[in-house]
């Protein structure tokens, strides 16, 4: 019960936002790149796409502020260890092209509303030479729900760096999912260890209603 109640004062709504990372077509579709020239296994994601939907629907029935993380890979903004590491062999960009299908929400995806930011990053960190930390010290922030994919790539570094620069974290494992259940189970054990808490959106929205 103390923890309960500790956790409805941590996640009030007033002073917390929903992260939603990278839900986009390369990462997150069958139609994408990472499936179809790495032949990534991407149905887990896309499982979870409407559990994320459905609780965006609720984040905005609830006036919750919401917050859409979106990456784009351009060779000019991207640094030497990006490039050693993710360039194809004529040393050129192959997936997440801005202003392409693949750096597209994912085709299922609910879509962001006018009144929610979109913040466009340039490696797996939502805070690193972004505007977000600025945006959510200017809505009054305090604690961040983050959700979408990896979990163990761009939804662990944006966890990791939140807390860093003191945010409240909770991960929710039924809106964020990896490629294989290792990666996610992993990541989620690190999180929960570390930097925040692992919680479900019902979860939540448990928290909200009492």
């Amino acid at each position: 019960m103390k923890e309960f109640s500790k956790l409805q004062g941590i996640f009030n709504k007033e002073e917390t936002a929903l992260i939603i990372v990278d839900a986009q077509v390369d990462f997150c579709s069958a139609k994408g790149k990472l499936a179809q020239i790495l032949g990534v296994d991407v149905s887990r994601i896309e499982k979870a796409v409407p559990n994320l939907n459905a609780f965006i629907s609720y984040c905005r029935e609830n006036g919750v502020k919401i917050f859409w993380i979106r990456q784009e890979l351009i060779k000019e903004k991207m640094y030497a260890s990006q490039k050693n590491r993710l360039l194809d062999e004529n040393g050129e960009v192959w997936y997440d092209i801005p202003e392409t299908f693949g750096s597209q929400w994912h085709e299922t995806m609910l879509k962001p509303l006018e009144s929610e930011p979109i913040i466009t990053k340039y490696n797996y960190c939502s805070f690193k030479d972004t505007t977000l930390d600025l945006q959510l010290k200017a809505a009054n922030i305090k604690s961040l729900l983050i959700t979408g994919f990896t979990t163990g790539v761009c939804v662990e570094t944006t966890a990791r760096t939140g807390y860093l620069n003191g945010y409240n974290i909770a991960v929710l494992s039924d809106c964020a999912d990896a490629h294989t259940e290792e990666e996610h189970s992993s990541a989620l054990s690190i999180i929960r260890t570390f930097f925040g808490w692992i919680l479900t959106s019902k979860q939540i929205e448990g928290l909200w209603e009492e």
